[in-house]
């Protein structure tokens, strides 16, 4: 059975870019836009990854979303999505959490590495 993905990002050029390069690997993929769309997603579907734009809409509200995604969906890993690099993980680790992160602009090949580490590390927990 195909990986579920929920993608968010507010760029529509990195939407296509990372839906067009997911679907190619087999993944069953939704994107989402807006902060708004995303817990109404998660609600509607099961996902077994969300990657997650850390500066969507405004400056920190995926920081945010982060923080409201682990604490309402502990189980669904969640790679982060950021120009700001490791710059962020400060914000996280004071708050408890481990959040992967990957630097835009992205690669296929570390996108989908990044994927498949992260889903394999939580089908073994």
């Amino acid at each position: 059975m195909s990986k579920r993905i929920l993608h968010v990002d507010d760029d529509p050029d990195i939407g296509t870019m990372v839906c067009a390069v997911l679907q190619r690997e087999g993944f069953y993929v939704t994107s989402v836009r807006t902060l708004g769309d995303v817990f109404p997603a998660l609600d509607q579907d099961e996902f077994d990854l969300i990657l997650l734009d850390a500066m969507i809409e405004e400056q920190d509200s995926g920081l945010i979303a982060f923080e409201l995604l682990q604490n309402r969906f502990p189980r669904v890993p969640v790679i982060l999505m950021t120009s700001l690099g490791e710059m962020v993980r400060p914000y996280f680790k004071d708050r408890g959490f481990d959040v992967g992160i990957l630097e835009k602009p992205v690669s296929p090949d570390r996108l989908l590495s990044a994927i498949h580490s992260c889903t394999m590390n939580a089908t073994r927990k």
